[in-house]
């Protein structure tokens, strides 16, 4: 199994979301991108993961699965809660060799939430803007080790980075919370098909009363990889 980079989404509704490179002693960098659809070049393992992949990724929601966003204050007790039951993300590998590419998009659409009367969600935030550099990295220094992390990251000086906002509708009234953050983490566990997991990534508040929105947004979501249909990374 393998996580492969690839989309997130993400904000939140996130999502989940692909240019930085960040390193730990468990992780290294320069992870391949492989698919049975790929094309661009020899991987490491080309018997059980193909070749190199160059092109467009494409993911929706796991069957039975929801994207979350639980905003929170200062003391991490819940605010709100979104639910989202639709939501597909998009993205593009622009270097398989070193596991880099973007996220293009990220759609949030049948959502609800306590209190609120019509909700709706959106990426990215006022103001933001896509693409979402990304870059993948190994989650194991051992090739044959298919877990990876995707790092989703706001270039400094920049709008291109994952965010996103929702509207509450409550007795006619309409309330945004708008958030972004400058490194969002998800997994990505590669197979046929490849699977993305965002797990209470933190989102901070850029807009909005902190009484509605909390001060902070989590966003989780279980995404499956519709194309290519087959995805690893090394």
């Amino acid at each position: 199994m393998k996580y492969a980079r690839v989309l997130a989404l993400t904000a939140l509704a996130a999502l989940a979301a692909m240019a930085v490179a960040a390193s730990s002693a468990s992780a290294e960098t320069g992870a391949k991108i492989c698919s049975f659809e790929g094309a661009s070049g020899a991987c490491n393992n080309s018997t059980a993961h193909g070749q190199l992949y160059k092109g467009e990724i494409d993911a929706t929601l796991e069957a039975g699965k929801s994207a979350t966003l639980t905003a929170t204050d200062t003391s991490g007790n819940s605010v709100k809660t979104i639910t989202c039951t639709t939501s597909t993300v998009k993205g593009s590998v622009t270097d398989p060799a070193n596991g880099t590419g973007t996220i293009t998009s990220q759609t949030f659409t049948n959502c609800s939430a306590p209190g609120c009367e019509t909700v709706t969600a959106s990426t990215p935030r006022t103001g933001g803007a896509f693409p979402w550099p990304a870059t993948v990295t190994t989650e194991i220094a051992k090739t044959e080790n298919t877990n990876g992390i995707m790092h989703i990251t706001q270039e400094a000086g920049k709008t291109n980075g994952p965010s996103g906002k929702f509207s509450c509708r409550v007795f006619g009234i309409h309330f945004t919370c708008e958030y972004e953050a400058t490194n969002a983490t998800v997994t990505i566990t590669g197979g046929k098909p490849a699977k993305v997991k965002a797990t209470n990534v933190p989102l901070t508040l850029k807009s909005g009363s902190e009484a509605s929105c909390g001060q902070t947004g989590h966003w989780s979501g279980d995404y499956v990889v519709t194309s290519p249909t087959s995805l690893y990374i090394e």
